[in-house]
């Protein structure tokens, strides 16, 4: 097990699985004690991994586009510019006019 064990995280290094291998330990314990479904625990730690990689992503989009920081709606200040409703631009955040296929103008 632990020859097989060892090149399992050899393996996962190699292909930059980090999230993976660091989280492989604890899956596998939870698998052992009958917590997790081996299935389950596979899908949890593809998910880890596409979910850091998605960052990963996103934090080069935003470097590469020059932008000085990441700001988020949750961000905003509303309270600078009353002028803004806030609902509105909410609403408009959940992008639920593409779905209806709507324009907006600002």
């Amino acid at each position: 097990m632990t020859s097989c064990y060892n090149r399992l995280i050899n393996n996962l290094e190699d292909l930059k699985l980090n999230i993976f291998r660091d989280q492989l330990p604890h899956y596998i314990s939870l698998i052992e004690s009958g917590q997790k479904e081996i299935t389950e625990a596979l899908y949890e730690l593809t998910e880890l991994e596409r979910k850091q990689r998605e960052q990963r992503m996103i934090t080069a989009c935003v470097r590469t586009a020059g932008f000085p920081f990441l700001k988020e709606i949750s961000d905003y200040d509303f309270s600078f510019q009353p002028s803004v409703e806030k609902g509105k631009i909410l609403e408009l955040s959940t992008l639920k006019f593409l779905e209806a296929k709507e324009n907006i103008v600002f």
